[in-house]
């Protein structure tokens, strides 16, 4: 039997070296921003330290942590969010067998993916839609930073990530509504107050380099093909915002063509406008230049590199 000729086929990119993917990185930083910062992200494509937060909806800070010092964890927090913390480099293992960490009082979670959902500022009985929810960590935050108030519904079209993500946001004891949908195709009718579109990007700002597996699909067909996607999703984001509506889009990317300029696509068209950044939300942490009111983190031992915009609806 013939295949439908009008079938999608997934898209599949040759596999690359940790040297391919090493002076793709070179020369796309080094275009972006100059020897010396494209250096600085070289350097930060490494390992990186445990992260987690508290989740709130089970626990509090004070009972987690010294429930890890007693088993001779001692984590250290964030200084740009009190529930998130880091632990000394080799400390995983031992912090997954805590009872804690079992009963979902805790969630591993990169520390640069927390800022997303604190920037969203999701509240009272707002209708929030995580665009590419999966695996959920995210979703799970935005609601526990709600105190568990917001009407949420997350979005996943791979089933294998839809039941993870189910998986994941049920352990954390979060109430959300999951669409097994691509989020091109949801309801023009669907409207929301907020909008995360946390987007599938490149992860250049999660390379290690002394890891071969995350980096061996970073290639320029991958770029080329994310962006056009990028640009898909943050106009289908717009549309489905209320008027006066917040979004943020995020990526694990550090390159402007997957940042700036995807924002840029949509503020062109006149429909929203940057909501700044607070100047104290990135104090201490590492920044790589970006459009005013954005910000990209640079990666480091604790932080990946990342992207934060906030978008408002004006009609």
């Amino acid at each position: 039997m013939k295949g439908n000729k009008n079938a999608k086929r997934k898209i599949t990119f040759p596999t690359v070296s940790v040297e391919e993917a090493k002076a793709l990185l070179e020369k796309e930083t080094l275009s972006a921003y100059g020897k010396e910062t494209s250096l600085r992200v070289l350097n930060g494509s490494a390992e990186k330290r445990t992260c987690f937060r508290v989740n709130t909806l089970k626990a509090m800070v004070e009972g987690v942590t010294g429930e890890l010092a007693a088993v001779g964890l001692t984590p250290t927090p964030l200084p740009f969010y009190k529930e998130g913390f880091v632990l000394p480099a080799g400390s995983e293992s031992a912090l997954t067998k805590t009872a804690c960490y079992e009963k979902g009082e805790i969630y591993l979670q990169n520390a640069s993916s927390f800022l997303p959902p604190l920037v969203l500022g999701a509240k009272g009985r707002e209708d929030v839609l995580d665009m590419c929810a999966a695996p959920g960590g995210k979703t799970g935050m935005i609601y526990a930073l709600s105190g568990g108030t917001v009407n949420l519904t997350a979005c996943e079209k791979n089933t294998a990530r839809a039941e993870k993500l189910k998986s994941n946001i049920e352990k954390q004891g979060v109430r959300a509504t999951v669409l097994l949908e691509d989020a091109l195709a949801l309801s023009p009718y669907l409207k929301f107050d907020r909008i995360l579109l946390d987007a599938p990007c490149s992860g250049s700002g999660t390379l290690n380099f002394s890891d071969g597996k995350t980096c061996k699909t970073f290639s320029e067909g991958l770029i080329s093909s994310v962006n056009a996607t990028q640009k898909k999703l943050i106009q289908k984001a717009v549309s489905l915002l209320k008027k006066g509506g917040i979004m943020v889009y995020s990526t694990c990317s550090v390159l402007p063509r997957e940042n700036d300029e995807v924002v840029q696509s949509v503020l062109k068209t006149g429909e929203v406008s940057v909501v700044p950044l607070p100047k104290e939300l990135w104090e201490g942490l590492p920044v790589l230049p970006c459009m005013e009111g954005a910000l990209t983190v640079c990666p480091t031992d604790i932080y990946e590199g990342f992207y934060v915009a906030v978008l408002k609806k004006e009609k």
